[in-house]
């Protein structure tokens, strides 16, 4: 998997063809600048997708398709972060806007905090 950031408004607003093609340059340049460190990838993918913020959008209802919770600041990170239980029994919150934060790794491991402490009956 490859993933960028990139400027929402960019893939906003577009027709059909120029929004495919954009799609299609985005994903041969981001596959061309992998195989600078890995020179076989994607040669024979058995699953090559590509997603945008008009994606994402459709998939996740995040507005304008934007990702990584909100804007974190001193206040609102690490030990200061949204917590996985906020008191409602039975009910837990994952994802990019809680502890430990943004990003696939952060994410995952903020998921299993959560189902640990589902599994764990706390």
């Amino acid at each position: 998997m490859l993933s960028t950031h990139c400027d929402v408004d960019a893939w906003h607003g577009l027709d059909d063809e120029p929004y495919e093609q954009q799609k299609t340059e985005l994903g041969r340049r981001l596959i061309e600048g992998a195989r600078t460190v890995y020179p076989e990838l994607a040669t024979d993918p058995a699953v090559y997708e590509i997603g945008t913020p008009v994606t994402y959008e459709a998939f996740t209802n995040r507005p304008r398709g934007a990702i990584g919770g909100y804007r974190q600041t001193l206040s609102n990170t690490n030990q200061h972060a949204v917590p996985h239980d906020i008191g409602i029994d039975g009910f837990y919150l994952a994802g990019d806007t809680t502890w430990p934060g943004l990003g696939t790794v952060a994410c995952i491991k903020g998921s299993r905090i959560a189902a640990e402490s589902v599994l764990d009956g706390e």
